[in-house]
């Protein structure tokens, strides 16, 4: 088997009785396909961050590189650079940014490519369902909570623009509500990508308790309401209400529950 030692200058002499003729010279280069030395491994990258993918090749140059995502072929631009090199790099990151990267390398001895190198993008975080403001009578307990998606999530709750000691999950839950506890809630949802801020839910007192299913909220009572006979909701379209049972309280009622809180 041919090695590189072999590289040369080749000729030959022929030679008998009445004379020698030499040949032309023949030129002879032996050289090796790309390897692949080094791969990158997988990545996960936050959004609007960067990231860069790079292999380590050897064999006989010049050596080419092509970096393809998904199959297709990238090209450099304002985000992408030295996808025609050992290393790409990608800057402010976007989802679409996610996928399968490899590259193929080449030399006039050969063609290599790599295995798929998984890149994944996690985006921030992103509020589905606002906590709901309500009017609650003193003394009875509530819940506020707060729908999210996205990757790594971690939660806090404020109160009128502080956070709440310990209260670092998806709902806030209140055993009896004081007169300390009205006023302005929401939560900042955090992942390695960045944060969002959930609206405020104002919290007032209130004449009207509920209890049963409150599954769609149907048992939140909004802090405006008035002169209220009945709350109801539905869980979908087709389904049939389901009413929340309400009592509603006086200012005497009302005057008791400060004053045993306050006791407390």
């Amino acid at each position: 088997a041919a090695t590189t030692n072999d590289s040369g200058v080749y000729f030959i002499v022929v030679s008998n009785s009445v004379g020698i003729a030499t040949s032309l010279v023949a030129a002879v280069l032996v050289g090796f396909p790309p390897v692949f030395d080094f791969i990158s491994g997988n990545v996960t990258v936050p959004q609007g961050q960067a990231f860069s993918l790079n292999v380590a090749c050897s064999g006989t140059g010049p050596l080419s590189y092509q970096w393809k995502q998904n199959s297709a072929v990238l090209a450099n631009d304002a985000r992408h650079t030295g996808v025609d090199g050992p290393m790409l790099s990608v800057i402010n990151v976007e989802t679409n940014d996610a996928g399968s990267y490899m590259v193929q390398v080449s030399s006039p001895y050969g063609l290599v490519v790599s295995p798929a190198i998984s890149v994944t993008v996690i985006p921030p975080p992103q509020i589905t369902t606002q906590p709901v403001g309500r009017a609650v009578v003193p003394g009875l307990p509530t819940t506020f909570t707060v729908g999210a998606t996205g990757s790594g999530l971690a939660y806090q709750w404020q109160f009128n623009g502080s956070d709440i000691l310990d209260a670092t999950n998806s709902s806030l839950t209140i055993a009896a509500i004081g007169a300390t506890n009205f006023g302005a809630y929401r939560v900042i949802v955090t992942n390695v990508a960045g944060f969002v801020t959930s609206d405020d839910a104002v919290l007032v007192p209130g004449r009207i308790a509920t209890w049963g299913n409150n599954s769609s909220s149907q048992s939140v009572v909004p802090p405006n309401v008035t002169n209220a006979l009945m709350l109801a909701a539905a869980a979908n379209a087709t389904a049939p209400p389901a009413p929340a049972r309400l009592h509603r309280f006086t200012d005497a009622h009302l005057r008791r529950a400060f004053r045993s809180r306050a006791h407390a």
